[in-house]
């Protein structure tokens, strides 16, 4: 499940825009104390949480975010959750990429990807020159 972070709260494993992608994972999934996981809000279907587990008993998880904004006091964002509610554990995250996906949203960002295939087809023949050019200099 891709997903691009727009908080600073799990610094030291996910930084704000980075690109991240979660394992689905049913509620039988084994979990543990210390998993990143990806679950929905108990209130508002539209939320996502991404917090790390830092207790379990029964159904109920304890979740947790590693990095408290500066005027939010220690413990207050902790959740207790049902088990139901994850739905993605950590897998992997990409810096650049999720930065990428960002500008390429953007109005620029947009042009720029549609305009430059066009500019590469235009003036191939001249960056192929220029690359063999640069090759036979090596």
């Amino acid at each position: 499940i891709p997903y691009i972070v727009k908080s600073q709260t799990m610094e030291d494993t996910i930084y704000k825009n980075d690109l991240v992608l979660f394992k689905r994972i049913d509620s039988q999934y084994p979990l543990k104390a210390g998993d990143i996981v990806l679950f929905g809000s108990q209130t508002d279907t539209s939320d996502v949480y991404i917090m790390e587990i830092i207790d379990m008993e029964g159904e109920k998880v304890l979740t947790d975010v590693r990095k408290y904004p500066v005027l939010v006091e220690k413990g207050k964002l902790q959740q207790i959750i049902n088990r139901k509610a994850i739905y993605g554990l950590f897998y992997d995250n990409y810096r650049v990429l999720g930065a990428i996906v960002l500008f390429i949203n953007t109005f620029p960002g947009r042009v720029i990807s549609l305009f430059l295939p066009v500019i590469m087809l235009f003036f191939y023949s001249q960056i192929t020159a220029f690359i063999r050019r640069f090759k036979a200099a090596l």
